[in-house]
């Protein structure tokens, strides 16, 4: 078989395009020849059902009205008569009713398709609704209304009647028009005209009637009429009605229909929380979808993981794709939270193998929110104002504390105290100074968004505008940095189009275009180094002199509240643009060819610049000495399109869907970076000393070379180094059945090519099958099910890849060194040669995955159960090869993984009298263990993991401890610990296990303890409704976690620094000996036996989180109609309101979501081992959502 040439040539991808132009305009020549006209009066013939009151099931999803049509007649005894000049049967609906009256069911059509009844013997006559009259069916005659009964109503002899009004709005206040309000158990009804209102006359005799309020995806609402006139109603939305659609890989499924694992997530779940990005929105929202915190700072990217770790070497971050455009994390950190309409995560490799080599850590689909047809124009504004604190911080010890305990330190040192008692007493006297921690942190940081939404249609277009504003300061930005005229924030502005035109009956046409401007300002030092140097700065020593100028300590040459102030900046700014264009043809009834063209682009500069400044300090000092000024800039862009086309027919009880496609990626990726030519236009207000403004904040010139040239790194904007290309080509497929709506197959498919590797591995196919069983759909079942409810049982089996890999490395490389050798004395260059594999292949990702889904009490309940199975296979990886070999290993397809674990989900709705309450929760877990790696690759540093087979990833592996040694006798009795100060440790000192039994601590005896990722994660939402009140209640957190710190986060006087926190307090002295803390040292050498690497400073830290608590009020449309209001909302939102952690780690102030470690659990983040990190924000908001 010839393979496709893949080609990293643009022009490729325009002839594409060309190709598909023609391949559309083929189809609507096509569709032109066809007969598209009926005749003026039809109608369907059903089958006659005499004597027998009609009650109607439907599950339709996306189907032509016409068709619904079909269904109704073949339920009742009823044909429908109409002109097709009037009523569009195209129209497609979603419907899904169980056991309805035909009335109703008659009602919530009308409501939403404008259509007009009338019932003569056994038609139903429909007519188009006039633009001049209401769409009032109160006088229409129903379906089991006797001839006379209409003559008696219309000839008015029922002349006592009660005339009834009132406005129906939405969960966000908004008019619902198309709403059907009937009388219970009568005839009598009408629907919503377009700005909610309805009018109703009732006979006298039913005032303590009810009224029944329903409409399609919303919770029906009977309301006791009680003597009142004007009756006012919410709907809300039915929570599992709209999950009934499913948003999968091209295409949309029935939720009765899948038989693989889904999850979804609505933007009911996302909006009025006072999150900065998509990321934070979406965490504990779904089952095994972990988010954790590397780096708090504003406009920081979390690490993500969809079912756990697969590989310890490649990438593992999901496949994100935002309206069919591939947008990656950066992509997806951009996106406005309030722009999304739903999420959909596809989990197993039946869902995601349609996405072939990129889906091997799973596929998050984004689909954003889009105008409605027949829509008046709505103009929303949802804004919110809110403050920062962190969730979290150490707490420093008194100054004559810090004294006392530091002379202690020293003694146990072998040296001398420091403090005399009367300068311990001094500083007791006087008081601590503030601490420079606290200082530094500007309390209640003001956090802010601006959301504002123009949507709107008409009959065949409808559109969406919408544009954003976010500012959230840099809780470092305190008094200090403002008052001396800098500043650190993160600012992003959002701006949307999404447009939908039916251009005909069989095309249609969707646009989508955002833009997204960020620029985040920080310290141009490293963030890091400023939170480490403020927490290792007693309170023993002023932060600002009285002059207002800024000292120094005895132990640290700079100040970081100085270095904040007067420091300098760096600047991150950041451009995303993305463009998406989608046609759809539709030339037959269930054949359909889509097509989709996107675009993704980022521009990021970089620019870096330090201010030279001086201390006014008795101790030695180290300011920036000079102003330095640095650029860099980056862009990243691909484009991809894709064709499908797709057939689905249902004959008698078998159902049946294909679809088809092809498509292109186009990925390119390029820095611009090192010394080189420069423009010195773009720096003219830069020189002789002249204070620039905020942006380009400088006093004094800058460092020059003696020609006088600037230096500091400035950058060559004409040189684009380092570009990586690529491209992959891939076809794919799926085949859907279905049978009686109880046996449920899907086959998915897909071959992809990826320029990265071989030509000869390039190619791979991967496949992937599911069944599904509906249980309660068998005859046997249907007592069961009419009493409990819907059971389906689920499995999948499939493959997938991970594209999460290094390009090009099956090419030979090599790369200049300079200095690589020695002759005679001299330095020569030479070459350093890469390792090669020319037979790299895909990774792959096997994996089974068997399910359950329940749903009963009368569908109130929701349950879904998953257990799934990955073996990820060939993951690539440079076995640990002996030194003689003289270079490393190539990288290898060589390891094997196997990825396990289970889930839960549980959606519950009740009613309690006024009271509407929903309970979601989920519950998961993972556990990975390496099956094939080789020898064991050992990870030494500030932390030792360790990659063995038969445990998991970047397991911890240390010494176990066996607690403190209490007395002389007991250190004599014990094996020997070497690394201790002169190999003799000390009472109060760290004991540790002798695995071996050898009488020596030494490298054979350590253990494989505990693993960093979490595990038995879990979210639980509780939302309550009361009239115009709401109430959220978001709980997070995991069950089970270890995490091993060290260093400032945990240590006294680390490195011989001078930072002492509370819990330091209880160490062990002969009068504490079940102290929590060793005894104290305040040197290196004397802290070398409890610093060594061991499960002593293992930490629990799971945890439970108040994630999001928030309070609503909507005010009521009596009062919003008088000021032309269509709805408004005030309401307070907390976020990271409350933590529970154990009693050892709540202790260190430091926030249990942290992690040292990347998606792969590589160890990236010496920050956060160390307590290091930029806090994580508590924010307390308040906010106004308002629509005209």
């Amino acid at each position: 078989m010839k393979m496709l040439k893949l080609s990293t040539n643009q022009s490729c991808h325009l002839f594409r395009c060309t190709w598909f132009g023609c391949f559309l305009g083929f189809g609507l020549l096509t569709a032109q020849a066809q007969i598209a006209s009926s005749a003026p009066l039809m109608h369907y013939p059903g089958t006659v059902k005499q004597n027998q009151e009609a009650t109607i099931t439907l599950e339709v999803t996306n189907e032509k009205l016409g068709a619904v049509f079909e269904q109704i007649e073949k339920q009742s005894r009823y044909v429908f008569v109409y002109s097709n000049d009037e009523v569009n049967t195209s129209q497609r609906i979603t419907l899904n009713v169980r056991r309805k009256a035909l009335q109703e069911v008659l009602r919530e059509l009308a409501g939403s398709t404008g259509f007009s009844f009338e019932v003569l013997n056994d038609k139903i006559i429909l007519k188009g609704q006039s633009s001049d009259s209401p769409n009032d069916q109160s006088q229409a005659p129903v379906p089991g209304e006797s001839p006379k009964t209409l003559e008696t109503r219309s000839a008015g002899i029922q002349v006592l009647e009660i005339g009834l009004s009132g406005t129906v709005r939405n969960e966000t206040n908004e008019p619902m028009p198309g709403v059907s309000v009937a009388l219970k158990g009568g005839t009598l009804g009408t629907v919503t005209t377009a700005d909610g209102k309805y009018t109703l006359s009732i006979p006298d005799n039913q005032a303590n009637g009810t009224l029944v309020f329903s409409f399609i995806g919303y919770t029906t609402e009977e309301v006791p009429v009680g003597g009142r006139t004007v009756i006012d109603v919410s709907l809300l939305p039915d929570i599992q009605a709209l999950s009934e659609i499913v948003v999968v890989g091209y295409g949309t499924q029935q939720r009765k229909n899948l038989t693989s694992s889904v999850a979804t997530v609505g933007n009911q779940d996302i909006e009025s929380r006072p999150t900065t990005n998509s990321f934070q929105a979406l965490q504990g929202l779904a089952a095994n979808v972990t988010i954790q915190q590397n780096n708090a700072e504003p406009g920081a990217v979390p690490v993500f993981n969809i079912r756990g770790v697969g590989s310890f070497s490649s990438n593992n971050e999901p496949l994100i794709i935002i309206d069919g455009l591939i947008a990656g994390s950066l992509g997806f950190a951009n996106l406005n939270p309030s722009d999304i309409e739903n999420i959909t995560i596809l989990k197993d490799a039946s869902s995601a193998a349609i996405y072939g080599s990129q889906a091997g850590n799973g596929v998050v689909l984004v689909t954003t929110k889009r105008g409605k047809n027949e829509q008046k124009p709505t103009v929303r504004y949802n804004g919110l104002f809110g403050w920062q604190n962190p969730t979290t911080r150490p707490q420093a010890v008194e100054g004559w504390e810090f004294m006392t305990l530091k002379n202690e330190g020293l003694v146990n040192s072998g040296l001398v105290p420091q403090f005399s008692p009367q300068q311990i007493q001094q500083m007791r006297d006087r008081g601590s100074y503030p601490w420079m921690f606290d200082e530094q942190l500007r309390r209640n940081a003001p956090q802010t968004k601006h959301d504002v939404t123009v949507s709107g249609g008409g009959k065949n277009t409808n559109y969406l505008a919408s544009f954003g504003y976010l500012n959230q300061e840099n809780m470092l930005n305190n008094q200090y940095v403002r008052n001396n005229g800098n500043e650190f924030y993160y600012r992003r502005y959002n701006a949307r189009l999404n447009m939908t035109t039916q251009i005909s009956k069989m095309l249609s046409v969707s646009v989508n275009a955002a833009y997204a401007k960020a620029y985040t300002r920080s310290t141009s030092a490293d963030m890091g180094n400023i939170i480490r140097d403020a927490l290792r700065t007693p309170r023993i020593y002023p932060l600002v002199n009285g002059d207002g100028t800024f000292p120094t300590t005895a132990s640290l040459s700079n100040n970081t509240v100085a270095l904040l102030a007067l420091g300098g900046f760096r600047m991150l700014e950041t451009d995303n643009l993305v463009a998406n264009f989608d046609a759809t043809l539709t030339p037959l009834e269930g054949l359909r060819f889509n097509m989709n063209a996107s675009g993704n682009y980022f521009q990021y500069n970089d620019q870096r610049q330090v201010r030279a400044f001086t201390y006014n300090s008795p101790f030695p000092s180290d300011p920036p000495r000079n102003n330095v000024l640095e650029k860099s800039a980056w862009r990243d862009h691909n484009t991809n399109v894709y064709f499908t086309g797709e057939y689905e027919r249902r004959f008698g009880k078998h159902n049946a869907k294909v679809l088809a496609g092809y498509r292109s990626d186009f990925f390119s990726s390029g820095s611009f970076s090192g010394p080189g030519g420069f423009f010195p236009e773009l720096y003219t207000r830069q020189v002789d000393g002249v204070p620039l403004n905020n942006s380009l904040m400088l006093q004094g010139d800058f460092l020059r070379n003696t020609q006088g040239q600037i230096q500091g790194g400035l950058i060559d904007y004409n040189r684009n180094a380092n570009p990586q290309l690529a491209v992959l080509n891939s076809v794919f497929g799926r085949f859907n059945y279905g049978f009686d709506d109880k046996y449920l197959f899907e086959f998915t498919w897909r071959y992809d090519g990826s320029s990265k590797l071989a030509p000869q591995n390039r190619w791979l196919f991967y496949p992937a099958a599911s069944v599904a069983w509906r249980l309660t759909n068998e005859p046997f079942m249907r007592g069961i099910a009419n009493r409990i409810g819907n059971i389906k049982l689920r499995a999948s089996y499939g493959q997938v890849g991970n594209s999460g890999i290094g390009g090009y490395l099956f090419i030979p490389r090599i790369s200049p060194v300079n200095g690589a050798y020695t002759f005679n004395n001299v330095s020569a260059n030479g070459v350093n040669i890469q390792p090669f594999n020319p037979e790299l292949r895909w990774a792959t990702v096997t994996s089974a995955n068997f399910g359950v889904d329940l749903e009963v009490l009368k569908n109130a309940l929701a349950v879904s159960f998953d257990y799934f199975r990955a073996v990820n296979d060939g993951i690539y990886y440079d076995p640990v090869v002996p030194g003689t070999f003289g270079q490393r290993s190539p990288v290898q397809n060589f390891a094997t993984v196997l990825n396990r674990g289970w889930e839960l989900a549980v959606n519950y709705n009740l009613t309690t009298g006024p009271v509407k309450h929903n309970f979601n929760a989920n519950l998961s877990d993972n556990f990975n263990t390496i099956q094939r790696l080789g020898a064991d690759n050992i990870s030494d540093g500030d932390s030792r993991t360790i990659l063995r087979e038969g445990y998991p990833i970047s397991s911890y592996f240390m010494y176990r401890n066996a607690g403190l040694f209490q007395t002389f006798e007991e250190i004599q009795d014990a094996p020997r610990q070497p690394f201790a100060q002169n190999g003799q440790p000390q009472p109060g000192d760290i004991r540790y296990v002798d695995k071996n039994g050898d009488n020596l601590i030494d490298a054979q005896d350590r253990f494989v303890q505990g693993n960093p990722f979490p595990r038995y994660a879990f979210g639980f939402t509780y939302r309550g409704t009361y009239k115009g009140v709401d109430l959220t209640i978001f709980l997070q957190g995991v069950g089970q976690r270890a995490q091993y710190l060290r260093g400032d986060a945990v240590e006294a006087f680390h490195n011989n620094e001078e930072h002492l926190y509370v819990q330091h307090k209880d160490r062990w002295t002969p009068t504490n000996p079940d102290a929590t803390y060793p005894r104290l040292t305040a040197t290196t050498a004397a802290a070398a036996n409890n610093v060594a690497l061991s499960d002593y400073w293992l930490y629990d830290t799971r945890y439970l989180r108040l994630k999001n608590l928030q309070v609503g009020y909507s005010l009521p449309a009596s009062l919003l109609s008088k000021a032309k209001v269509g709805s408004a909302r005030v309401y307070v939102s907390g976020q990271n309101m409350l933590t529970w952690v154990p009693e050892r780690f709540r202790r260190l102030g430091i926030d249990p979501e942290f992690t040292q470690f990347s998606n792969n659990l590589s160890f990236t983040n010496y920050a956060g081992i160390a307590g290091r990190s930029y806090p994580n924000a508590r924010v307390m908001a308040v906010g106004l959502d308002v629509s005209f």
